[in-house]
């Protein structure tokens, strides 16, 4: 390969090189935004970024105790039909 050619070679990967980090600037600027929007929504909902897994621990914590409070009222009223069931029948 003489000079020329390896001049030629090298300006055609610079090309290409140079267009890879247009795409890639274009693809970055794109996450950006859309992190941006995300940010915005979180902050929109009544939510601080910064505390989000905070937050997520708060959310699941009260979710746990209210589904407790939940199996608990349904194991009572289980109880309850089958009391009531249970007497429906020594009355018939």
């Amino acid at each position: 390969m003489d000079l020329s050619e390896q001049i030629t070679q090298i300006q055609q990967k610079s090309k290409e090189i140079n267009e890879k980090k247009i795409r890639l600037q274009e693809r970055l600027r794109a996450e950006k935004k859309k992190l941006s929007t995300l940010l915005k929504q979180i902050k929109e909902a009544g939510y601080d970024p910064k505390n989000l897994q905070q937050i997520k621990e708060q959310k699941e914590k009260e979710l746990n105790e209210t589904l407790e409070i939940v199996q608990q009222k349904i194991s009572k009223s289980e109880e309850i039909l089958n009391e009531i069931e249970s007497n429906d029948e020594i009355s018939n």
